[in-house]
């Protein structure tokens, strides 16, 4: 390891605090307040909200919580444009914009116990947070280097921003299409349903006309050397990448995903999260359990099922349905999804559907590979670059 001339910092000495500002909101006071402001907890987005607190870039650092132990999500990540905080995180600003990313990707391989406070639940204190001594070269060093991984990070951005884009044109071909009725040959002939107006010939259904739901439970802990993708709500809400472990590190059962996979959030339905999967490497893809597996009945249904769950009425439908103790922790039951009320078109209009849309969900899978391809060499490229082993 060469580091010579790496000089330690104090976290205190690179960024400023901010954690005075976070007002913490409960269930209920939420509930009341909803809108398009993401608001943050420890590991990430909790909910929407009418207000923000913070506007510009920042970095959070889990302030407690099991994930300060177990690192099932990021410990530090970056939170931009308007937002609102609670007191589960901490809120800092690099005293220079490169420094939040030099934090960022230096708490990625940070071994946390010796500052952790709590036996059952974990905390990272201020006081201790403080005292993490940051090494780092010159600035002009730390900043190439921040460029490098930074550069991989905006190629997996782009690729994000590039599948949501086609994501986006497969809905509003679906909503011309399949809910405004404007679909290829159409005669504007109309009959009654029990959920109202369809096309002639079109029939109501259920969801489980569809889709099958294929939840196989399996134990990775049983191959603690294998490498496993984990489609996890986390790695959804990071960018929909999933999260590449080890067997020995996911200490509870999931479910294995297929390729042609639509998975399907049961927690907080209000959110939607729907990841379509149309290639995966099936002996190593995972998903978690909060997430139900579900595969076409037929191939050609594909593109109509991956969209459907987008439909603002599929969306209402299941947060009517869906119950819990709190706003933040509701859940629908499996079969309440397969049983939602459809209306289904013929055969013929959902393979024109789906031969049309589906090579958007071939370039999808492109980049999502290329994204898996680049965390991985980010991965392997950050503890180097970050303790001086390669030289820049």
């Amino acid at each position: 390891m060469n580091s010579s001339g790496w000089i330690k910092y104090k976290l205190e000495d690179l960024a400023d605090f901010h954690d005075s500002k976070r007002i913490p909101l409960n269930t209920r006071e939420r509930e009341t307040r909803k809108g398009t402001f993401p608001y943050y907890g420890a590991s990430g987005i909790v909910d929407y909200i009418d207000d923000y607190i913070f506007d510009g870039e920042y970095v959070l650092i889990s302030e407690d919580g099991e994930n300060l132990r177990s690192r099932t999500t990021p410990i530090a990540f970056k939170a931009n444009g308007k937002f609102w905080v609670n007191n589960h995180a901490h809120v800092i600003q690099g005293k220079e914009q490169f420094l939040n990313d030099w934090i960022v990707y230096f708490f990625q391989n940070l071994d946390l116990n010796p500052y952790i406070t709590g036996a059952v639940q974990p905390k990272l204190n201020r006081e201790n947070l403080q005292l993490i001594e940051i090494p780092m070269p010159d600035i002009e060093k730390a900043k190439k280097i921040v460029s490098i991984l930074s550069a991989l990070d905006d190629k997996i951005e782009l690729n994000r921003q590039t599948n949501a884009t086609l994501e986006a044109i497969a809905q509003a071909i679906f909503k011309e299409w399949f809910v405004d009725f404007n679909f290829p040959g159409s005669t504007g002939e109309l009959v009654e349903s029990d959920l109202g107006m369809i096309p002639k010939g079109w029939r109501v259904g259920s969801v489980a006309d569809i889709l099958v739901l294929a939840n196989e439970t399996m134990s990775p802990g049983v191959n603690p050397d294998k490498l496993f993708n984990h489609y996890s709500i986390s790695a959804f809400d990071s960018g929909r990448i999933p999260s590449q472990e080890p067997g020995s590190t996911i200490l509870s059962n999931k479910y294995k995903v297929k390729s042609n996979s639509i998975l399907v959030s049961k927690l907080n339905p209000r959110i939607p999260r729907i990841w379509t999967l149309k290639e995966v490497d099936q002996e190593s893809s995972i998903c978690s359990t909060e997430f139900q597996v579900l595969l076409p009945q037929k191939a050609h249904y594909y593109s109509f099922a991956a969209n459907l769950f987008s439909k603002p009425s599929i969306i209402d439908t299941m947060k009517s349905r869906a119950s819990g103790t709190s706003s933040s922790h509701q859940r629908i039951n499996p079969q309440d999804i397969l049983d939602i009320n459809i209306i289904i078109p013929t055969d013929d209009l959902l393979a024109l559907f789906d031969k049309i849309v589906g090579d958007n969900y071939h370039c999808v899978i492109n980049g999502l590979e290329e994204s898996i391809n680049l965390a991985k060499i980010r991965d392997s490229l950050l503890p180097k670059l970050m303790n001086g082993e390669i030289r820049i």
